[in-house]
């Protein structure tokens, strides 16, 4: 931090709110940021399509993951995706501009009516 900021925040965060602030300058090499711990969801699907993949991740309608795929909003491990239909396989990392990333983390057995088991890892 420059010195000009770092006096600025010595001296003007003293409260915040009721509360009685302490504040110091440390160096970087001291900052720990915490572990992000991942989500996992699980889904049955009746196919690994692009499009059904991203529905059952973000809980939305298959016809609103294919227009957010046809818009060019999602990317397929770093890649624009260009059709819905895409056959996806475990690995496979999926971004959604607004809405998130996720891995397809593994594939499971089949449902008793045939449907696939599927994790993500968000």
């Amino acid at each position: 931090i420059r010195p000009s900021l770092s006096d600025f925040f010595l001296t003007q965060y003293t409260h915040a709110g009721r509360t009685a602030l302490s504040v110091s300058v440390e160096p970087l090499e001291n900052l720990s940021l915490p572990e992000k711990e991942p989500l996992y969801k699980t889904a049955s699907l009746s196919s690994l399509r692009a499009d059904a993949v991203l529905a059952a991740a973000f809980s939305v309608s298959r016809t609103l993951s294919a227009e957010a795929v046809r818009a060019g909003r999602v990317y397929l491990n770093n890649l624009p995706l260009t059709k819905g239909d895409k056959q996806l396989a475990v690995g496979d990392k999926l971004r959604w501009q607004g809405k998130g990333r996720f891995i397809i983390e593994e594939t499971g057995g089949l449902s008793r009516k045939g449907r696939l088991f599927v994790t993500f890892r968000f």
